[in-house]
């Protein structure tokens, strides 16, 4: 015998995969979202030699069926993983040709709530037994048959008796026509591909758990905005300098901008450039794993400070790569640095 574990996980994975289920019926979601967290926790206790994939949809030609037919019968019909269409059904006791036809009370039917039918690979509607269904619509296709109850309360169907015939002495209970019409409608083709699952447990050695990581704190040791306390919580945060140059031409007063660059002339490059500051914040835990954190542009400010940050990053431009290139940086810093200190403020405030 063994036994099943209702833990928290088992807790939130039903919470979520009943929920989209019961509000997204016609979506994956939940499937999804199933297989992932059950992938993952795998992970977590019996690391893989191999990870696990799931297959990620792409849908399209979602308004174009002509344009998805051409794809499912041409060489590329492998690409195809689903074809998708939705299914609509309608059941009365009245028949469609008649006047009184979904009259209250003699039908039911799932318009509010359509079926979605996935069939693997291409799956066209003029092909097997789809050519006996009748094109109503662009894209909708019905197929309409009937047959016989006795019961059927919700479209005014009940327990009737014919009387004894000939043959018999006994009544016989009666039945009565059911009519189905049933909609097909295109909903598109998944031509989507099997991907990875990534594994959240990816470290190499037990002891080199992932842990918060300690930015630099800046020229002072402290960070910018330090330790705060907010509503009797420790708060933390960090400020960070964006700078964006852009080639563009001033559209101000262009000529007075142009071909002015030079050892001898006012600016040092022939381009625009954009400084913000913004802090990262957690108000609400003191720790870095506390998944809280907001992001809040903010008024620039320990301009001096930038400046010193920004001359000892050229020397640290080789542990990043390509990312920077390191005379930009070098060119960033002397234009920052050639404003006028009294000027630059009349910048930010602009």
């Amino acid at each position: 015998m063994g036994w099943y574990t209702y833990g928290p996980f088992e807790w939130a994975r039903r919470l979520a995969v009943n929920g989209a289920d019961a509000h997204f019926s016609l979506s994956v979601y939940h499937t999804y979202i199933d297989r992932l967290s059950r992938a993952k926790l795998t992970y977590m206790f019996a690391p893989p030699e191999q990870l696990r994939t799931i297959h990620y949809p792409e849908w399209v030609h979602v308004n174009d069926y002509p344009a998805a037919k051409a794809i499912g019968e041409s060489g590329q019909s492998s690409d195809i993983y689903e074809v998708l269409y939705y299914r609509v059904e309608v059941r009365s006791s009245i028949p469609p040709t008649s006047a009184n036809y979904l009259t209250p009370g003699t039908f039911v039917g799932n318009v509010y709530d359509p079926r979605a039918l996935w069939m693997r690979g291409w799956e066209g509607h003029d092909a097997g037994d789809w050519e006996y269904y009748e094109q109503v619509h662009e894209y909708v296709w019905r197929d309409r048959f009937e047959y016989g109850t006795t019961y059927y309360p919700e479209i005014g169907i009940v327990n009737t008796w014919a009387p004894a015939g000939e043959d018999s002495t006994e009544p016989k209970i009666e039945f009565h026509p059911v009519y189905v019409d049933v909609y097909y409608i295109w909903g598109g083709i998944d031509i989507g591909e099997d991907v990875e699952i990534r594994n959240p447990f990816n470290w190499q050695e037990g002891e080199q758990l992932p842990r918060p990581l300690l930015f630099d704190p800046g020229p002072n040791g402290e960070l910018e905005y330090g330790h705060q306390r907010e509503g009797g919580r420790t708060a933390i945060g960090y400020g960070f300098l964006g700078i964006v140059r852009e080639t563009a031409k001033a559209e101000v007063w262009p000529s007075r901008f142009a071909d002015i660059t030079g050892p001898d002339e006012d600016a040092p490059v022939d381009d625009i450039f954009t400084v913000a500051q913004a802090k990262l914040f957690n108000n609400l835990s003191w720790d870095l794993w506390t998944q809280d954190w907001q992001v809040q542009l903010t008024p620039l400010s320990r301009w001096e400070q930038w400046l010193w940050e920004l001359e000892v990053a050229q020397w640290e431009v080789d542990q990043v790569g390509q990312i920077v290139d390191e005379q930009e940086l070098i060119e960033i810093d002397e234009y920052l640095r050639s404003i006028d200190e009294n000027m630059t403020w009349r910048f930010f405030k602009h």
